[in-house]
């Protein structure tokens, strides 16, 4: 395999990793990434392989959903398949990173400039939604959960796509409030999310 291989691969599987407690059929990871159809197919098959990724219904179809295992979850949280299998092949001091996950400060959103652009998209139509997302940071912050940081970025960084896809949306957004199900109880605040998210 080569370095364009084992990259697309990666976008694969940074989508499952960010977002380990949901689930995504072919065709959700192929719009997020922006890859084919075929292209996510395919970098699926060494991931299987591996074991670090299941069809979360355990089904032959191939369009059901995928979610990441705890090995693969384990795995990228270290590296990923280009460190992996390419830099240490080629000696390359290149730094192939996924992420920087390691690096969230547990008081910080771990990319405030999707929050900011999605605080304001939304602030355009609906203010009181856009409150309510800037209430959710501050609980996420506060539990210094770095799942629950990873999901609300992604949570930010689908809002702001030009047409954000609501199935995609809903399933980091149940991710979301199974790590930190208090929000349930957050009244408004979860009452105006869940209605625009879930």
């Amino acid at each position: 395999m080569n370095l364009e291989e084992f990259e697309k691969i990666d976008q694969v599987m940074t989508v499952l990793w960010k977002n380990k407690r949901s689930v995504y059929d072919i065709d959700d990871i192929a719009e997020i990434t922006g890859l084919t159809a075929d292209e996510v197919e395919n970098a699926l098959d060494l991931p299987l392989a591996d074991f670090y990724v299941e069809n979360a219904y355990k089904s032959e179809d191939t369009n059901t959903p995928y979610q990441i295992t705890d090995k693969g979850y384990s795995f990228f949280s270290k590296t990923n398949y280009v460190n992996e299998h390419v830099k240490s092949k080629t000696g390359s001091t290149g730094n192939y990173t996924i992420n920087n996950f390691s690096n969230i400060n547990g008081s910080t959103i771990y990319n405030l400039s999707s929050f900011n652009n999605a605080f304001n998209k939304i602030k355009k139509s609906d203010p009181n939604i856009a409150n309510a997302l800037e209430q959710l940071k501050a609980i996420v912050e506060t539990s210094k959960n770095p799942e629950a940081i990873e999901l609300f970025d992604s949570i930010n960084e689908e809002i702001v796509k030009e047409q954000p896809k609501k199935t995609v949306l809903k399933s980091i957004w149940n991710g979301l409030l199974n790590i930190l199900p208090h929000i349930k109880t957050a009244g408004e605040i979860y009452g105006q999310l869940h209605g625009y998210l879930g």
